[in-house]
Parts: C-alpha cells; structure tokens; sequence
C-alpha cells in the first residue's frame, strides 16, 4: 500500500524495504537472514539487560552496586556504537 502510495513499483521476487528509495537491491534470501539476526541481536541484549543486574546483585549482595554496574554497562554501549556506526558506514560491510 505504501508502495503505491509513493508511485514505486517493485519486483515482489526481489523486493526490499527499501525498494525505490535509491538503496541497493537485497533479495528477498538476504532479508531472511537479516531479519534473523537482527531478532537474535535483539534477543541476546534483552537477556543481557535482564540478566547482568541480577547476576550482579546475587554476587554482590547490593541493589545499589548491581544498579551501578547497569548504568555504567549502558553508558559504555552508548559510547561505542557512535564510533561502531562511523566505522561500519565508513569501510565495506563485507571486510568487516
């Protein structure tokens, strides 16, 4: 629908997400494989994000440290993807 919308017509073999907005053609395969990687990416953090603080307080026996150790954990993930996000625009994605 939002395809018609924006007058782009696609090849429903070979379609993208972005299919007519000047990004290179991914088939329908490669999609697949993103779409399961990205959903394992996001599995594996959420587990992280609920696992390290509850680790942390069982080992250390302190709300306030195992609070402390996700902070800091989310501070260091947001300082490295912005340099993460330069390199992987910056270089081809496939010698990474």
């Amino acid at each position: 629908m939002a395809r018609e919308m924006l007058g782009v017509i696609c090849n429903p073999l070979t379609s993208t997400l972005w299919c007519g907005l000047g990004q290179r053609n991914i088939t329908v395969a490669a999609d697949g494989k993103w779409f399961v990687a990205d959903s394992c990416t996001s599995l594996s953090s959420s587990i992280q994000g609920f696992a390290m603080p509850l680790i942390a307080q069982t080992v250390t026996g302190s709300p306030a440290q195992a609070t402390l150790l996700d902070s800091i954990m989310t501070m260091i993930s947001s300082v490295l993807r912005l340099p993460g996000g330069v390199v992987q625009d910056k270089y081809d994605r496939k010698n990474l």
